[in-house]
């Protein structure tokens, strides 16, 4: 068998303590040696010299230890150690057993069991011994808390085994397992049994049984030397007597753990107490009683701890508790201006919305938040002291303002709308009906004053966490809307171009005819390459503008009849298509102008205004609801004969000046539909 080796630097520790050193020999205290710092190779032992193997023999003696007061036990008379020991508790004596060679052997011997025995009375509750255990074997069971066979920290007990093993070795050590198809069926009724609970899945679970295998291995041994029926008799009361003692002492330990886990508590309580009365002596007292969840101080992890508060303990901790407390009270604080300029912004939109819808004369109002953050509004909201209410009473007096707000909103909006015309080198003028503006997010081709109500414009911006601090930034969290921008607004050519040529078509001067100009004349248009053969295309002028590049074939519609009938098929679209729009779209009451869901404007209607059935004099399309723009302006009309469409009479001009047969082009009706509903 080879001699395990020693470790070649306790080798060289040792020889060194061996060799010792001479008082006189010892450099002064002031003296540093030529080579210090550096490691110097030593010699081995066999290399020496005659004089320092002669040195070596003549080594110091090293000092004799000193007795601990455990060897001091040992020496005592027995009859005081067995008097101290019956004071004890059996995890003590397990303890005591481990520490020296002499107490172990004075604990484990057969005349010290009386020891043992008062321990165990010392526990309150514990039952009885076993028969088949020892005293120190049951204590060790009971008391310890590592697994028997890889020593590691584990709460499983196999009572009924008499064993302690952890999750691992329960299913890897080889000393359980859970089936033992060889062994007969009365001999398994025998085997001791430990039932383990198993997670299947997330929401289930179920019992997984382990045999024990040295019981299964001593009764086939003991079967195969006495089997009979008074074997079976007295094996079946052993293990119900090992059974009913294993239910005992599982119920002990839970009541045990409860206990414990009920004591630990009350220490935790009484240490958050103590820290609540200490962080009062230094003024949060008011603070913490206007807590509105106590548990961010109660379990913090310096509080919440098995373990009294100690004077030391709070030198430690006082310094981190008052910053947490800091910190809390600056959290309420935010919480507390946050919850008023929530009341506030709920009670503002309340009245904007009243107000708002009661305006009919103001074509485009500001919206919530635009409003919100012009003075005199945001000096109520904002800046009255959050502990003034800000009552409904109060906020009247800054909407008596309200039109001049909202005028001096439109011209600084106006402002940033001529600032991208001019950016595009175009003259500044808004209300031109060739000025049209696309927007970069959603390629909407929108006119004036329609894009002042656009969403895109007013879409929720980021807000980083800093500004939310900012009371600014907490009211604009609650709003609809963001305020007004025009980032991404550019000058639309194309629109330009094809509102150029339809002003044209209608015989004004695309330099000075406005919006509403062309509202007025309110024309219509053929649309020659999107006609069929049976059925011409009938647009308005905004759909016009608002369609593909079609301007090459537009023809203007002068006929009377043809464009009473194409109003007529308008209206029937659109009360068609009122029945078919969606519950929560708005719609404009044309009787006292306040606006309404679609779902709730017949109501309104009935209990307001007396009216049992909606008719297209009822409602209108609100200015916010850009859809106005391409909705119901498309129809779909007879053709006549093609020598009647060009006779002087017909009063129909081509902008190409070519003949209707060769601008036609043949379309199915479905075509014709999907061209419709694209825009």
């Amino acid at each position: 068998m080879e001699v395990p080796r020693r470790p070649r630097r306790s080798a060289v520790r040792k020889r060194y303590d061996e060799l010792g050193s001479d008082p006189e020999d010892d450099p002064s205290p002031n003296y540093k040696a030529p080579n210090a710092g550096k490691t110097r190779k030593k010699r081995r032992v066999g290399e020496l010299g005659s004089e320092a193997k002669a040195e070596i023999q003549v080594s110091r003696k090293r000092p004799r230890r000193r007795k601990g007061f455990l060897e001091k036990v040992v020496e005592s008379p027995l009859e005081l150690v067995f008097e101290i020991f019956s004071y004890l508790y059996p995890i003590d004596l397990i303890r005591l057993s481990r520490t020296t060679k002499d107490l172990r052997a004075l604990l484990l011997q057969r005349s010290s069991e009386f020891v043992w025995k008062n321990a165990r009375e010392n526990v309150k509750g514990l039952p009885p011994l076993p028969s088949y255990m020892s005293e120190p074997y049951y204590a060790n069971l009971v008391f310890d808390t590592h697994c028997q066979c890889c020593s590691q920290s584990t709460t499983l007990v196999q009572w009924e085994a008499g064993v302690r093993y952890c999750k691992r070795c329960l299913e890897y050590s080889g000393t359980f397992t859970t089936q033992c198809p060889d062994l007969w069926s009365p001999l398994l009724q025998l085997v001791p049994l430990f039932e383990q609970k198993v997670s299947v899945g997330r929401y289930s679970d179920r019992i997984r049984s382990w045999l024990h295998v040295p019981s299964i291995r001593l009764l086939e041994e003991e079967s195969h030397k006495g089997f009979g029926d008074s074997w079976l008799i007295r094996k079946n009361e052993e293990l119900s007597s090992r059974r009913a003692n294993a239910r005992a002492l599982e119920q002990w330990a839970k009541e045990r753990a409860a206990d414990r886990s009920s004591e630990l508590e009350a220490v935790r309580c009484e240490r958050f107490k103590e820290v609540t009365d200490r962080l009062t002596a230094l003024g949060w007292g008011e603070e913490i009683a206007k807590l509105e969840d106590v548990s961010v101080l109660k379990y913090h992890k310096l509080v919440w701890q098995a373990k009294p508060l100690t004077e030391r303990i709070w030198t430690n901790i006082s310094e981190i508790l008052v910053g947490h407390m800091r910190s809390q009270k600056a959290m309420r604080i935010e919480n507390e201006e946050r919850t008023a300029i929530d009341r506030r912004c709920k009670l503002f939109l309340s009245m904007y919305q009243e107000l708002a819808s009661s305006l009919p004369e103001i074509p485009v109002i500001p919206r919530q938040a635009d409003v919100l953050l012009s003075e005199p509004f945001s000096v109520v909201i904002l800046n009255t002291p959050l502990l003034d209410a800000v009552t409904e009473e109060i906020l009247k007096e800054p909407f008596v303002h309200f039109k001049e707000i909202a005028a001096r909103w439109r011209e600084e909006k106006n402002c940033e709308l001529q600032g991208v015309l001019k950016k595009s080198g175009f003259e500044p003028k808004l209300n031109l009906a060739t000025t049209f503006f696309h927007c970069e997010s959603c390629a909407s081709r929108l006119a004036y004053p329609d894009v002042l109500r656009h969403f895109c414009c007013t879409q929720l911006r980021y807000i980083s966490d800093l500004d939310l601090k900012k009371n600014r930034y907490k009211a604009l969290w609650n709003m609809p809307c963001h305020t007004w921008y025009a980032d991404k607004l550019r000058f639309d050519q194309v629109g330009f171009d094809k509102a150029t040529a339809v002003v044209k078509l209608c015989g004004l001067d695309p330099e000075t005819a406005t919006a509403q100009d062309m509202d007025d004349m309110n024309p219509r248009l053929t649309c020659l390459q999107c006609s069929s053969t049976d059925r011409r295309c009938i647009i308005s002028w905004r759909a016009a503008t608002a369609r593909h590049n079609h301007a090459d074939t537009w023809a203007l519609l002068t006929e009377e009849s043809d464009i009473q009938q194409a109003q007529e098929l308008e209206r029937q679209a659109k009360l068609h298509e009122f029945q078919k729009m969606y519950p929560f779209e708005d719609v404009k009451c044309n009787h006292c102008h306040i606006i309404k869901a679609r779902s709730k404007l017949p109501p309104h209607l009935l209990s307001e205004h007396d009216i049992s059935e909606v008719s297209l004099e009822d409602w209108t399309w609100p200015l916010a609801n850009t859809l106005k723009l391409r909705l119901y302006e498309t129809v779909m009309l007879p053709k006549v004969e093609p020598e009647e469409e060009m006779s002087p009479e017909s009063g129909s001009a081509l902008v190409d000046n070519r003949s209707t047969e060769s601008a036609v082009v043949t379309k199915s009706e479905g075509e014709d539909m999907s061209t419709i509903q694209e825009e």
